[in-house]
């Protein structure tokens, strides 16, 4: 590539120049082409998995609700519990 196989094989050369770049900027294309269908099906995961956790959120607060309806559980067992939960996702990982 350059000036050397210009000089040596002249339009030849220029050519083959060419088509290393074109080659090149080919592959760069791909590159960014996958990347970018890469991108759109992990956006399309994460939208299923925000709206399938939405679902179980609703689902799991109409079971409790069901629960305490039903005197399963208190209202302070329930309360206790969350306090808990919410301690243990602030905390540090580790």
């Amino acid at each position: 590539m350059g000036w050397g196989r210009f000089l040596l094989l002249g339009n030849l050369g220029q050519q083959l120049d060419l088509s290393d770049q074109q080659q090149s900027l080919n592959s760069m294309r791909a590159t960014i082409d996958g990347q970018h269908r890469r991108d759109v099906q992990q956006e399309r995961q994460i939208d299923a998995l925000w709206e399938e956790n939405t679902e179980l959120k609703m689902i799991l607060s109409r079971l409790v609700n069901l629960l305490v309806s039903k005197g399963v559980v208190s209202q302070q067992d329930v309360q206790t519990l969350v306090s808990e939960l919410e301690r243990a996702e602030a905390a540090p990982p580790g």
